[in-house]
């Protein structure tokens, strides 16, 4: 009976373990999560804009946490709400191609993004530098870095 006991402790213990270690606790966030959550705070919620660019890489990173004001400027809230096509995302470590599909008018008709992205904990992409064009030919110096 203390025997079955004991192994039945030791079998929960096991299982407890295992599902501690198992688990992430980090969730895991695609490219393609990350520049459509970019996309919907830009839409809805910019006090979280900066939420999608990488804390440690980006430069402008204590800027973007303490103002919405540069999100503001480079991002104009208004009608259309903005759509987000990405275009490449072969190589996120020199940029992630995306098209503007709808912008506020500020930009004419087109507007296209290139991101370069970096792994957060290892298993969530985030904007590293940001480089904005009306046309599919970037300047080398980002908009956001």
């Amino acid at each position: 009976m203390k025997a079955r006991y004991v192994a039945a402790i030791l079998t929960a213990s096991a299982i407890l373990v295992w599902a501690l270690v198992s688990c992430n606790m980090n969730p895991v966030v695609s490219i393609d999560q990350r520049i459509s959550t970019f996309q919907s705070d830009l839409n809805s919620n910019r006090s979280n804009a900066y939420e999608n660019f990488h804390p440690d890489q980006t430069q402008e990173y204590p800027t973007l946490l303490n103002s919405s004001v540069t999100i503001d400027t480079l991002f104009p809230a208004g009608s259309p709400s903005y759509t987000f096509q990405t275009t490449d995302e072969s190589t996120p470590a020199t940029g992630v191609l995306v098209t503007v599909i709808n912008a506020p008018t500020t930009y004419g008709s087109n507007l296209y993004l290139k991101l370069v992205m970096a792994t957060y904990k290892d298993t969530d992409w985030r904007i590293v530098k940001l480089f904005m064009s009306t046309t599919t030919t970037f300047s080398a110096t980002p908009t956001i870095f």
